[in-house]
């Protein structure tokens, strides 16, 4: 399927404003003046409908290179011929395999080898990065210099090899992948309350963090590109040390087989990504919102039904009604930062109340994915009643309705 623009959208007004600042040069490059086309580019890489073959592709870059595909006349018209041309392009590009280097907040690991996630292999050394991409990832590093500190160096030193189109491309697939393998690690170490004061107490929540920089290399050790990407807002953190790594690889392995084997797997994945990634952020009512986010994933899917979210996260609780009270205020604080601006000084606190509600139905959804034939038949289960006594009385006119239904 092609690249269409979505409805409801008028992408004229959006094309005509980038025209008018657009300059065409002879040798097919375009140059822009002023500001407009950051201002334009967001919005008009929301009126495009990529098909789902270009999952893995970078969107961004491509409608860069549309706009310099499209020609001296830049119309609707042009752009979305370009846009296809360059998919159909990148599409044609033939798979090879990268390396890409990064680091996390957890000591250097002995037991734990390899994991593939997401067909991503991902190793987790217990001491440096191979000589081959040391003196590449030193020298990138240091030629493109930014504000980011240098990453502590008992970090663990992580390398994901992955297929893939184009570097870009690579460095998405394998984050994808080690951000969803991080989401395994939180759920199992975060604490589960925290009371911090002064400057932790804007501390990201997430014990095992991603470190300052991240290359993208061939598979004979040099960058794949100039440059690199890094995370903007890195600060150092402790280095986090499970007590039986042996068990930590164990778990691990199991949870990433069940994921698999869950009929509900790219929900849960997208679900665990917003989780981790949350709470990954130093701002915590924005961290929340995220959590809330990945629990409206796998709880009410379909629709903000925060009703429904309620009765359907405490339901795996003993104590349903006192959990029910807890949501109910966590609803209240959501919709009060969403709606009306407010934060709290306790966005902190309100973060770890929602991750236990969190960790609850993912690890759920984790041990039972395959269970249930679709994300809606879960909800299903998770709206029945939470009393034995009203469950019986249910099962009892199940009972009744098949013989009815059954005669004889």
């Amino acid at each position: 399927m092609p690249i269409k623009w979505k409805e409801k959208f008028k992408p004229l007004h959006v094309i005509e404003r980038i025209a008018s600042v657009r300059t065409y040069s002879e040798n097919g490059k375009a140059s822009y003046s002023g500001f407009v086309i950051d201002e334009c580019m967001p919005t008009l890489h929301s009126m495009l409908a990529f098909p789902s073959a270009a999952a893995d592709i970078d969107q961004e870059t491509l409608i860069w290179r549309a706009l310099d595909r499209s020609g001296k006349e830049l119309t609707t018209e042009t752009f979305l011929r370009a846009a296809n041309d360059e998919l159909s392009a990148r599409l044609a590009t033939k798979e090879i395999q990268y390396s890409v280097l990064t680091s996390i907040s957890i000591s250097p690991q002995k037991k734990f080898q390899s994991i593939t996630l997401l067909g991503c292999k991902i190793q987790l050394l217990e001491g440096e990065f191979s000589r081959k991409f040391t003196s590449y990832r030193r020298d990138v590093i240091e030629e493109f210099k930014t504000e980011v500190v240098d990453t502590p160096t008992n970090y663990c030193k992580v390398v994901a090899t992955v297929s893939a189109k184009s570097p870009g491309a690579a460095f998405h697939k394998a984050m994808r992948a080690i951000d969803l393998l991080r989401s395994l690690m939180c759920l199992m170490y975060n604490p589960r309350m925290q009371i911090a004061y002064g400057a932790r107490a804007h501390e990201a929540i997430n014990v095992i963090r991603l470190g300052g920089h991240h290359t993208v290399h061939l598979m004979d050790g040099k960058s794949a590109r100039e440059g690199y990407w890094y995370e903007p807002y890195f600060k150092p953190k402790s280095v986090f040390t499970p007590d039986a790594p042996s068990l930590m690889a164990k778990n691990i392995r199991w949870a990433a087989k069940r994921i698999s084997e869950s009929n509900f797997n790219k929900a849960l994945i997208s679900s665990l990504l917003m989780f981790v990634r949350g709470l990954d952020l130093h701002e915590q009512n924005a961290a929340f919102l995220k959590v809330w986010g990945a629990l409206e994933l796998l709880t009410t899917p379909n629709v903000a039904d925060y009703e429904k979210l309620i009765r359907r996260s405490s339901f795996l609780f003993k104590e349903v009604e006192y959990q029910r009270q807890v949501l109910e205020h966590l609803r209240q604080y959501r919709n009060a930062n969403v709606h009306a601006g407010e934060e709290s000084e306790n966005a902190r606190i309100h973060c770890f109340q929602l991750q236990t509600f969190y960790s609850a139905v993912a690890w759920f959804c984790i041990r039972n994915g395959m269970n249930f034939a679709s994300i809606d038949d879960l909800g299903a289960f998770l709206d029945l009643p939470s009393e034995p006594s009203a469950l019986q009385e249910r099962l009892k006119n199940i009972r009744k309705a098949i013989k009815f239904r059954s005669p004889g």
